[in-house]
């Protein structure tokens, strides 16, 4: 289902992903304030396995970009974390996360998050 996504993603240069992703991003934004409540209350996207309202959705979103900027700053520091507001929106829905990303058959894995404050500090690759 996302394979031709991502193959016309990974074809672009890294300039081009970078704007585009703005452009995505500022276009689901606009979209978004456009609704009014009616519209809000009643907007739903089944996507895997979920069926997100309007505040799932942007929290998504949102979790993509914190989890991918921690990818590129993990790999350039190891002690990187992801951003601490974005931690609070992340742990709760680390379960789905687990639960949908988990690989049958692989090593068995164990997640874990670090919190030097509660809900702040929150490392995806431990474990």
């Amino acid at each position: 289902m996302f394979g031709p996504i991502w193959q016309t993603w990974d074809a672009k240069s890294a300039q081009a992903q970078a704007a585009d992703a703005l452009r995505a991003d500022q276009a689901m934004t606009e979209r978004f304030e456009s609704l009014d409540a009616g519209q809000r209350e009643q907007l739903r996207r089944t996507m895997f396995g979920m069926d997100p309202d309007i505040a799932g959705l942007a929290r998504m979103r949102l979790g993509e970009h914190a989890i991918h900027t921690w990818d590129i700053a993990v790999a350039l520091d190891p002690a990187a974390t992801v951003a601490p507001d974005a931690a609070g929106l992340l742990i709760d829905a680390l379960g789905q996360l687990v639960a949908r990303t988990a690989k049958p058959g692989g090593p068995a894995r164990r997640p874990a998050s670090v919190n030097h404050h509660p809900r702040t500090a929150f490392h995806p690759g431990d474990g």
